[in-house]
């Protein structure tokens, strides 16, 4: 009966332990002395019905209400959760595919980042990291330390999305969902990217929604002098990304100074635009960003 329904359902999940989160789109099940967890989605009524007939449902133990309250304030369908008065962000995280107990990858929230910040499991795929504002604020750096971590001790691979921070009241679903939006877009026009923020998603977006005839001008004007030279694309778009800064950009692409400054020479020796001056450095950075499409 198993491999049929496995093959009935195919987000179907055997668990060999009780499931310490199930989340509000599945249905779990006990099935001897092991656990089969199912997207709702693709169980009809009849389905459900013959399944928990045959099978014993699991009661949900999986959000406790104050993890409820936040996925539905951020949805703009609850009360606000807390009210200290304080500013708070949220770091949403996405994961390719999470098979960790819920458990672990809390206790591994807290040991990273002791009680700064509480953990929202949305789904198998999405999470959020809830910080309030404090002396110290998680930096970029911080975020890729613990997608480290996890990577290297639970095997999970994730993306983040590190939002701004507002105040805790009704107006903030409204903050949140631009970047819950802004991510999604991210993660398809970034897919290399790890840590996502609404400045590093958006020149990418520009680019995206850029009219075809601006489009045709960036090519015509930047790109095909160069012969779409990714070396040198890269080179101006680290440049510019590293604030005109030569020794920070020879050392991030791990060349000489003198290698650089002959890239930007050749760069505007090949398309007439003078990168070491700002409106000549961001065209070539879109320019960059266009070619990488």
């Amino acid at each position: 009966m198993l491999a049929q329904l496995m093959t009935l359902f195919t987000s179907m999940e055997l668990r060999s332990e009780m499931p310490s989160a199930v989340y509000s789109h599945q249905y779990a099940f006990e099935y001897g002395d092991r656990w089969l967890l199912v997207d709702k989605k693709e169980v009809s009524p009849r389905e459900y019905a013959l399944l928990s007939s045959l099978l014993k449902e699991v009661a949900s133990p999986n959000r406790n209400s104050m993890i409820e309250e936040w996925i539905q304030f951020l949805h703009g369908k609850g009360d606000i959760p807390t009210h200290d008065g304080t500013n708070i962000r949220i770091t949403q995280l996405f994961f390719e595919k999470l098979a960790t107990p819920l458990r672990e990858l809390e206790e591994a929230v807290q040991a990273f980042f002791e009680d700064n910040l509480r953990l929202v499991p949305v789904s198998t795929q999405l999470a959020f990291l809830v910080e309030k504002v404090s002396a110290y604020v998680q930096t970029e750096e911080d975020y890729l330390s613990f997608a480290a971590a996890l990577e290297s001790d639970f095997f999970i691979k994730t993306k983040l999305y590190i939002g701004k921070f507002y105040p805790v009241d009704h107006s903030f679903p409204a903050f949140f969902k631009p970047e819950k939006d802004l991510f999604a877009k991210g993660l398809s026009l970034l897919p290399n990217q790890q840590i996502f923020t609404m400045e590093s998603i958006f020149p990418s977006l520009l680019i995206q929604e850029l009219p075809g005839h601006l489009q045709a001008v960036l090519q015509s004007q930047a790109v095909d002098p160069i012969s779409h030279d990714e070396e040198l694309l890269k080179t101006v778009r680290t440049f510019f990304e590293n604030g005109f800064n030569a020794s920070v950009t020879s050392e991030k692409l791990h060349i000489h100074r003198n290698t650089l400054q002959y890239r930007l020479s050749k760069f505007q020796e090949k398309t007439g635009i003078a990168v070491r001056k700002f409106d000549g450095a961001l065209i070539a950075y879109f320019a960059s960003l266009l070619a990488d499409r």
